[in-house]
């Protein structure tokens, strides 16, 4: 009788067990809903950020309206100065630190031309008397300097990429050999070599690259808009070769 007890108990004592697919299922499961919830809350919030954004007080068009009067008064004052003269002509970096609203259509459309399309953008450009010109109708929405070697080795490997069909992809020796082997150029140190001094085919490695996607400073640009305005053939937001400093942060 007590061996019967006993057998009795040990069969009582086994706990119930979950077959170990089963547990994988469940666990995938709960991963899958997370993820549908995750997924659907975001596509609310794009949603309601959108309609927000169609939603504008009459007060906001016209705010804009003058803003845009006011940027087309100040190119007009801009062209009857004495346009800027640029002594040599060297490689130049220019980072957009303004948005869209406000801007006066040439302001726009010399962006465009930059392509600077984007806030936080930065391109090279050579730095010539018809560049200062632009940059003249652009001042009050850009930073920009003349870039030396440590700070364009630095964007080209952190942040430089090309547009290869449809996709943009980060610059390597293959990339560059294919797309600009024709010109001499094999290599990523042949279009530092090509940026820094201004070679035969500056526009072609111009071309190839896109616009840099850089962070914007500590604080953002609002608190750090004084400091940009260093007075060099008045125009306000260059930093000549302190711009090196600037780029170093936001790299």
């Amino acid at each position: 009788m007590q061996e019967e007890r006993i057998g009795d108990e040990k069969k009582l004592a086994k706990l119930p067990t979950v077959p170990i697919k089963l547990l994988k299922r469940r666990k995938q499961t709960n991963k899958d809903v997370i993820k549908q919830q995750r997924k659907r809350l975001t596509e609310i919030r794009k949603r309601a950020k959108q309609q927000k954004s169609l939603f504008r007080r009459p007060a906001h068009f016209i705010s804009v309206a003058r803003k845009e009067a006011r940027d087309e008064a100040r190119i007009e004052r801009a062209s009857k100065r004495k346009p800027p003269i640029a002594v040599n002509e060297r490689l130049g970096i220019i980072i957009r630190i303004h948005g869209d609203t406000g801007l006066s259509l040439e302001a726009t459309q010399v962006l465009r031309l930059l392509r600077l399309t984007g806030f936080n953008q930065a391109v090279f450009v050579k730095v010539s008397q018809a560049m200062l010109q632009l940059l003249t109708v652009v001042q009050p929405y850009i930073v920009w300097g003349y870039a030396d070697l440590a700070t364009v080795r630095n964007l080209i490997f952190k942040r430089g990429k090309t547009q290869v069909g449809s996709k943009i992809r980060s610059i390597d020796n293959a990339i560059v050999e294919e797309k600009l082997g024709s010109l001499g150029i094999l290599c990523i140190e042949d279009i530092i070599h090509e940026l820094i001094t201004l070679g035969p085919h500056l526009r072609e490695v111009l071309g190839f690259l896109c616009p840099f996607k850089v962070m914007p400073p500590t604080g953002g640009w609002r608190s750090n808009l004084k400091k940009c305005q260093h007075p060099f053939n008045h125009l306000a937001g260059n930093r000549d070769d302190m711009i090196s400093q600037l780029i170093h942060k936001m790299v």
